[in-house]
């Protein structure tokens, strides 16, 4: 011993800063890449030559009848984004051993961003074959549950072990 000095004891109970920013951090990092189907969207519709109307129509004799504009918005791409963010934030609760403990909160989160995946896929393929209808609103509701779940999720495992 050098006289007395011994290292502070720390409690291991309480979270560190460093734990939430590193927290923010990975979710942060997380979002970029779930942000990709996202930016190919806008590349191709930026730089590719497409064809004025996309329509889906019946061929009756050979001849298409009752065309119906396809929506050629980033509906689907926010859709793929909403089941990435929230796979991305229920993969530390499946691994094996769990590297973090279930509680009741976890459950509940796990469960509702679980839902957000069924439901954001669904709609995923109602709109990439075109038979979806006035799916704007929820889809934006589905990204922002998507989003605040993972969030959430992330915080929860920075401030508890």
């Amino acid at each position: 011993m050098d006289g007395g000095s011994e290292p502070a004891e720390v409690d291991e109970s309480k979270p560190h800063q460093g734990d939430f920013a590193s927290a923010v951090a990975l979710w942060v990092a997380e979002m970029a890449v779930s942000v990709i189907p996202l930016l190919a969207y806008g590349v191709i519709h930026h730089w590719a030559i497409l064809p004025e109307i996309l329509a889906r129509c019946q061929m009756t004799n050979g001849q298409p009848t009752g065309c119906r504009p396809i929506n050629d918005g980033p509906d689907a791409e926010i859709c793929i984004l909403a089941v990435v963010i929230s796979g991305l934030s229920l993969l530390p609760l499946t691994h094996r051993p769990r590297a973090v403990p279930l509680d009741p909160f976890r459950v509940i989160a796990a469960a509702g961003l679980l839902a957000l995946v069924l439901t954001a896929g669904v709609l995923y393929a109602l709109i990439s074959a075109g038979i979806s209808r006035d799916t704007q609103t929820v889809i934006w509701w589905i990204l922002g549950g998507a989003l605040v779940g993972s969030l959430l999720l992330a915080l929860d495992r920075a401030a508890r072990p």
